[in-house]
């Protein structure tokens, strides 16, 4: 079996939509992960008018929606993943009220080139605000807490969550959700409110597990 780590983000993008592979995602997230946690700290440092673990899922689900509809016929996936989840986070700032302020210029990226993203590798360390975003350490804490939020989405999500989520970063309407699924609108609004606390939680835990700092005698 090949490393997933050696295949390009259309060829990861592939395999999940083939399979359903969860490591392809897994590993396609662990990319990106610090990406669209940036373009959300930019957003929610701009305007301060949405809660920030409300404006990070709604990152992250645009960025499964952008896993699921790519077309690499059309652009690299990067960019592609870049228009979704920004476009999704101004509809959230837009419905949340008119900004003061213009949207931030520019885009924050990941250290050292964009591996494995086809036509579109760049190097991108000068696009970093805070350097210790590329530290080694930080960079293994990121990909452990991936590989965690799968797990407590795989444990902590009952089946209808699961399948609602799916849809949402899809594109359905609730009400395209709830005839797929045979369920009322209301259970589907009520599905998509439970997955988010729970998601949520995830998401406070590992931001004060990042702040805490870690004396080099526990990473020896």
């Amino acid at each position: 079996m090949r490393d997933l780590s050696d295949l390009a983000d259309g060829e990861l993008v592939q395999m999940f939509r083939d399979g359903g592979s969860d490591h392809a995602f897994e590993q396609l997230l662990e990319r990106y992960v610090r990406l669209i946690r940036s373009w959300t700290r930019r957003y929610w440092t701009a305007y301060r008018i949405a809660d920030y673990g409300d404006l990070e899922q709604e990152a992250h689900i645009a960025f499964l929606s952008a896993v699921q509809s790519y077309d690499d016929a059309q652009s690299s996936f990067f960019g592609f993943a870049q228009l979704c989840v920004n476009r999704r986070l101004q509809s959230v700032v837009k419905s949340a009220g008119r900004p003061k302020n213009a949207p931030p210029g520019g885009m924050l990226a990941l250290c050292g080139t964009v591996s494995g993203s086809d036509d579109d590798e760049r190097d991108l360390m000068e696009a970093v605000p805070n350097p210790a975003a590329c530290d080694p350490l930080n960079l293994a804490v990121s990909r452990d807490a991936v590989r965690r939020m799968w797990g407590v989405a795989r444990s902590s999500l009952s089946e209808l969550e699961l399948e609602v989520f799916r849809r949402r970063a899809g594109g359905a309407s609730y009400q395209e959700v709830a005839a797929e699924l045979g369920v009322s609108a209301k259970s589907v609004d009520n599905a998509v409110m439970r997955a988010r606390r729970k998601l949520r939680r995830f998401m406070a835990d590992e931001r004060e597990i990042q702040a805490v700092p870690v004396k080099e005698d526990e990473i020896a």
